[in-house]
C-alpha cells in the first residue's frame, strides 16, 4: 500500500495544483467580484458571506415547487423511505432496514425542508425550533437551491433536514443504541 501510494502521489498533487490554479482561482476571483458588484447595489442590506464566520439562519419549514412544476411536500415519512427501495443501488436498502420495517412508525418523519439559507460547509448543523428544542440535523440543500451561492431566494431554495425524531426511530428500533438514546436523554 505504501508503494501505491508512492507511486500515486506524483500526479494526484499535479493534478490538485491544476485544479486550484484553473478552477478554484476563477471561483475565488469570480465570487469577489460578485460580491463587490452586490454590495455596491445593496450596501450594507446585504449580509456578508458565512465563510469563517458564526451566523443563524432561520426560517419556516415549508414545501415548495420544483423546477418540472411538481410539488413538493415539506416533509417526507419512513413509509417512503421503502416505498422508493428498489432493491438496486442507489436505492438499496440494507438489510438490517428491511429486517426492522415491521418494528418501525412508519408515520415517523424523516426529512424535512426550511427556507433557511444555508451553504456548503454547514451540513451536520442542529436545527432548533422556536422553543429552542433540537428537531433535526441539516444535512443538504436542494438543486433548486445551487444559485444560492449568489442570489438567495426562498421561491424554491430549500435547506434539507433530517428530523430527530426519524434519528431516535433508528436508533431504538433499528440499531437498537437503547443505551445511546438514553445517554441523549430520551
Amino acid at each position: 500500500m505504501i508503494q501505491l501510494a508512492l507511486i500515486l502521489d506524483g500526479p494526484a498533487r499535479k493534478y490538485r495544483k491544476e485544479y486550484e490554479d484553473k478552477l478554484e482561482s476563477v471561483i475565488t476571483s469570480s465570487a469577489a467580484k460578485i460580491a463587490q458588484a452586490r454590495f455596491a447595489v445593496y450596501g450594507e442590506n446585504e449580509y456578508p458571506d458565512a465563510t469563517l464566520t458564526p451566523r443563524v439562519s432561520f426560517g419556516p419549514v415549508k414545501g415548495y415547487t420544483d423546477q418540472a412544476g411538481n410539488p413538493v411536500p415539506y416533509a417526507t415519512t419512513l413509509a417512503g423511505l421503502y416505498k422508493h427501495a428498489t432493491g438496486v443501488e442507489p436505492f438499496q436498502l440494507p438489510p438490517t432496514w428491511i429486517e426492522a420495517k415491521s418494528s418501525l412508525d412508519l408515520n415517523t418523519p424523516f426529512n424535512f425542508v426550511t427556507t433557511t439559507d444555508t451553504h456548503g460547509g454547514n451540513s451536520g448543523s442542529p436545527t432548533v425550533n422556536t422553543k429552542g428544542e433540537l428537531i433535526g440535523i441539516l444535512f443538504d440543500g436542494n438543486t433548486e437551491g445551487l444559485e444560492n451561492r449568489y442570489l438567495y431566494t426562498e421561491e424554491q431554495a430549500r435547506s434539507v433536514h433530517v428530523a430527530s425524531n426519524a434519528i431516535l426511530e433508528a436508533l431504538r428500533k433499528v440499531y437498537h443504541a437503547n443505551r445511546i438514546v438514553t445517554e441523549l436523554g430520551f
